[in-house]
């Protein structure tokens, strides 16, 4: 689940409670994000799947690739 909270007047600030994918596992991350790159990236989730709810899907594959690429 992401939360989102306004942190400042361009940024925002989700957390993300991993908790979903081992419930004995309560780990948190919390990473601030531009906000009009969130709105940008939010935009693009809704063009593509009609919803803003895969937004979560689409970090987690941004990362994968980015991991993919760069990790050695």
């Amino acid at each position: 689940m992401i939360n989102l909270y306004k942190v400042y007047a361009n940024t925002l600030m989700w957390s993300c409670d991993l908790s979903k994918r081992n419930p004995n596992d309560t780990t948190r991350t919390t990473i601030v994000v531009d906000k009009k790159l969130w709105k940008r990236f939010l935009t693009y989730i809704v063009k593509k799947y009609g919803t803003a709810k895969k937004a979560s899907v689409e970090v987690e594959a941004a990362i994968k690739e980015y991991l993919d690429k760069y990790e050695k």
